[in-house]
């Protein structure tokens, strides 16, 4: 959706291209490498900035390689138990991992029911989902991020321009509807699963 509108407002075809593999290092790579003149761009998530924590050795620098053009959006981390979990709460959870640790283990298969959010206020793609901090642990707000980047050396013009029309495209109605309605239909079809393995 966002390269739809940075192709009308830029006047230049935006060619998005999937260079998957290495948790995103080998986009990031690609990009880092590439001349800094604004017509390669990165889209990061917050897993690029823990590349430098969990390699030894990358060919970029994950902060001194790029200059960041925009924030697209922020979402939180998901707590998660196997559907026929005992849990109903994020705070039923914690108790049982305080009282009995070895009781809590991690889900590796199967079905999952979403019991807490990590961000300090409830996410708008799932505002059922009571937060960590109404589960009592207070002043938890853990987010992620995606975002957009250039190559390090890309003129401060070219990073301002892009930046203004990166959050004009983000203001659009049509780029943030999509948004909330896919949510609403990820979750209607997750009913209509859970409706159907019942029957």
């Amino acid at each position: 959706m966002i390269g739809n509108e940075l192709t009308k407002s830029l006047g230049q075809p935006i060619v998005v291209e999937a260079k998957v593999g290495a948790g995103g290092n080998l986009a990031s790579d690609l990009v880092a490498k590439a001349p800094p003149d604004g017509y390669t761009l990165l889209l990061m998530t917050g897993g690029h900035t823990a590349s430098g924590a969990l390699y030894k050795t990358l060919p970029f620098e994950p902060a001194e390689s790029f200059e960041m053009i925009s924030t697209i959006t922020q979402f939180p981390f998901l707590f998660a138990v196997r559907a026929d979990s005992p849990h109903q709460s994020l705070r039923s959870l914690i108790d049982a991992a305080r009282a009995k640790p070895e009781s809590v283990a991690a889900a590796k298969a199967g079905k999952l029911r979403v019991i807490g959010t990590s961000s300090g206020t409830r996410w708008q793609g799932m505002p059922e989902v009571p937060t960590a901090d109404e589960a009592g642990v207070r002043g938890f707000d853990v987010r992620s991020w995606i975002g957009i980047a250039a190559p390090a050396g890309t003129p401060r013009a070219m990073v301002e321009r892009l930046n203004a029309e990166v959050q004009k495209a983000l203001l659009l109605p049509e780029v943030r509807a999509p948004r909330s309605a896919r949510r609403r239909s990820q979750r209607q079809h997750a009913a209509r699963n859970e409706r159907a393995r019942c029957v």
